[in-house]
């Protein structure tokens, strides 16, 4: 049986001030703008749409929906927002199966003039969607998909439209892996994706003009523009999108309006106070977290092999941290963030961070287009890092994380001994305290689920899980997205 998988690309912002990597978009008027790709069939039993979108303004008549992209008619495969059963502003995900339609709908709200990235998956057994990287929705579902008919964007039956810009629409044969989504969501599809080989359709909206939006694939499914104004509908892109300095890197990720806290690997971005089309790109190299003490500036003995490529849409004010708990941090007596416009870091801009709670931490950084890496002095460690390496307990990394609801902390205690867990905010206040008395030998699990003390929600950004035993203090950190 066929086996397909549909990545569909959009995002929803407003204009950076200086372009990503997504090169055009298009503006879509919400009353009679639509693509036709012609006829694809995506029976089968396996899909993934996959959508970068914005939405200026949702459907405010019945039946409340905003067409992203898909199929219904002869069968239905469809990602849109909105619906009779469900508030306009929340995702829908919609499948024929066995003759008859199924739907995921939604867990949070989306919010108008804000980029996101909203991926849907079915594997045969589960349908599930993410929102920015995330899994938000999942339910379970058995059958064959029934889809074949034409294949539009922003168009579904009774001429249901969205009224906002989209870009980067993909479609595979195959299921993305959450990883994949999550490495991929803010790159260009190339040879390097994992499932190029089964990529069945993929509209860049990188032109500038005309009534044709071209298939970047083998299988030249172009789509047609129609009803629309081909003179202003084309205009440049505003997703948080790689460039070419940052395409070929590794665990590429973005904060912008919409998801504020980013982690990539031990490196984390939190732009709490990023608005507008304002963003930041990175993503790391692949190189070995250990060290290198040749191509230093003065005054600093050694520095990771390993580097990020970030790119800024503007001169952007951000806190950014480094875990420090898997480096080897023996004999460092001081950390520092490395700066340079090449990868040698010989002429690196030097900032000194500081330690807390096994976290190597800048406050207000101003980023640029440039090379980031960890620096470090040789010397004593100062206690905060000797807690690291004498603990005879064991705090592994929340999963999942990042997180939008519930996350799970397991730790190991190896002797009896008084064991605290509380969650901090990035200011050092704590804001709950999940467990606090004394501890036999064994392995633990707790969850939490991002509230504080009184039971009220916490917002969205990076907080810092820490363990307090009789002897040691570690800790971890997390980020929580609403």
């Amino acid at each position: 049986m066929k086996r397909l998988l549909i990545v569909l690309s959009f995002l929803v912002s407003s204009t950076f001030a200086f372009s990503q990597g997504g090169g055009n978009m298009l503006d879509f008027d919400g009353l009679d703008d639509y693509i036709n790709c012609g006829v694809i069939d995506l029976s089968g039993d396996q899909l993934t749409m996959s959508a970068w979108f914005r939405v200026d303004n949702f459907q405010p008549n019945f039946p409340y929906i905003s067409t992203i992209a898909g199929i219904e008619g002869g069968g239905t495969a469809l990602l849109r927002v909105g619906d009779a059963g469900i508030p306009m502003d929340e995702m829908q995900f919609v499948l024929q199966i066995g003759g008859s339609q199924t739907r995921l709908d939604g867990g949070q709200s989306l919010l108008t003039g804000l980029w996101y990235n909203v991926t849907a998956t079915y594997d045969g057994a589960m349908m599930r969607l993410y929102i920015n990287g995330k899994e938000d929705v999942n339910k379970a579902q058995t059958g064959s998909i029934q889809a074949v008919d034409s294949f539009f964007i922003s168009l579904s039956y009774g001429g249901r439209y969205i009224d906002g810009m989209m870009d980067e629409i993909a479609v595979f044969d195959t299921a993305l892996k959450a990883t994949t989504i999550q490495d991929w969501m803010h790159k260009n599809i190339d040879n390097n994706h994992p499932d190029f080989p089964h990529l069945v359709g993929f509209w860049k909206f990188d032109e500038v003009s005309g009534a044709t939006a071209s298939d970047a694939s083998s299988n030249g499914y172009d789509g047609t523009l129609e009803n629309a104004d081909t003179s202003t509908i084309w205009i440049n892109s505003t997703v948080p999108f790689a460039s070419a300095m940052i395409q070929d890197m590794t665990n590429v990720r973005a904060v912008w309006e919409a998801q504020t806290s980013n982690s990539s690997t031990v490196f984390s971005i939190n732009a709490a106070a990023i608005t507008g089309d304002d963003a930041i790109v990175f993503g790391h190299d692949n190189g070995a977290l250990t060290y290198d003490t040749v191509d230093v500036p003065n005054g600093i003995d050694r520095r990771l092999k390993r580097y990020w490529s970030v790119e800024p849409t503007s001169a952007i004010s951000a806190d950014l941290f480094f875990d420090l708990i898997s480096l080897d941090v023996s004999e460092i007596a001081s950390f520092s963030l490395l700066v340079d416009t090449d990868t040698t870091f010989i002429d690196a801009g030097v900032t000194n961070g500081t330690l807390i709670s096994n976290q190597m931490i800048i406050l207000g950084h101003n980023f640029k287009n440039a090379y980031y890496t960890l620096g470090a002095v040789n010397g004593t460690p100062p206690s905060s890092i000797n807690d690291m390496t004498n603990s005879k307990v064991e705090l592994f990394s929340n999963y999942p994380n990042p997180f939008s609801g519930t996350t799970y902390i397991n730790y190991n205690v190896f002797q009896g001994t008084n064991v605290s867990v509380k969650i901090y905010n990035i200011y050092g206040q704590e804001v709950e305290t999940l467990v606090e008395k004394f501890h036999t030998s064994g392995h633990y699990k707790l969850e939490w689920s991002g509230t504080n003390d009184h039971g009220l929600y916490l917002k969205s950004g990076i907080y810092y899980l820490r363990m307090f035993t009789d002897n040691t203090v570690l800790s971890r950190q997390m980020i929580m997205i609403r």
